[in-house]
């Protein structure tokens, strides 16, 4: 499996209200799991980049979800098995 296909299934995962989205909050809990330093900052930034619409949140079931795991990509982070 790629880094990016678990990093989607990890944010999967945190979706703890299960509304299909994620938040700051969720976003930093993914950002921790990935060992990151700085989780707000690494969370409003992934917001920016993968938002789509704009709306605060990762829509985890559209095209968000694809363009946060390949922004978390060209930042370089690895997920350890």
């Amino acid at each position: 499996m790629t880094n990016e296909i678990v990093f989607k299934e990890i944010c999967r995962r945190l979706d703890i209200d299960n509304d299909g989205c994620l938040s700051k909050e969720e976003l930093k809990k993914a950002f921790s799991c990935l060992g990151a330093c700085v989780l707000m900052f690494r969370a409003v930034l992934a917001l920016h980049h993968a938002d789509k619409n704009g709306d605060g949140f990762i829509g985890i079931h559209d095209d968000d979800l694809e363009a946060l795991a390949q922004y978390v990509a060209r930042l370089g982070y690895k997920i350890q098995l």
